[in-house]
């Protein structure tokens, strides 16, 4: 099953790819629903390859291990940045995770997160968490946005 959301942000594709490809950023829109404690340290800049977290639920309930595995597509010939996630974990067979950076304008980029999920029979429960995840990431990105990144900026 796939959820596909898109917000408007007031920051260029640009801005937005460099945040992206933090870490810290990750920590910063999941906050607090899921927390991710790495096994071994994220770089500062996510590099391709694999990387293993366990996840908890509000920060105290496990959700087992996830494999965050990044591919970095970069710029596409349409002026547009990509991101992969090509995941999975305990809970999740795919978690097949698509950032999308479009232009819109000079300083404002279409954000879209598009993630394929596959849990056997739990694939419709893991959908809607899914969904509602990923509407908390762009409600947390549209905030980051309006506060000029200063939350994460000085970590």
């Amino acid at each position: 099953m796939i959820v596909t959301l898109s917000s408007v942000l007031g920051a260029s594709a640009e801005l937005a790819y460099e945040q992206v490809k933090r870490p810290v950023l990750l920590h910063y829109v999941a906050h607090p629903l899921i927390r991710f404690v790495p096994q071994t340290p994220f770089p500062a800049i996510w590099q391709e390859g694999e990387y293993e977290t366990k996840m908890l639920l509000f920060g105290l309930i496990p959700l087992g291990h996830q494999l965050i595995r990044i591919e970095l597509p970069g710029l596409a010939d349409d002026g547009s940045f990509r991101v992969r996630d090509n995941g999975q974990g305990h809970l999740a067979r795919t978690w097949d995770h698509r950032i999308h950076i479009d232009p819109v304008d000079t300083g404002r980029c279409r954000y879209t997160d598009r993630v394929t999920v596959q849990a056997g029979l739990l694939t419709p429960f893991v959908w809607l968490f899914a969904l509602g995840f990923y509407a908390w990431r762009q409600y947390r990105w549209k905030r980051l946005v309006r506060l000029n990144f200063q939350p994460i900026n000085h970590l």
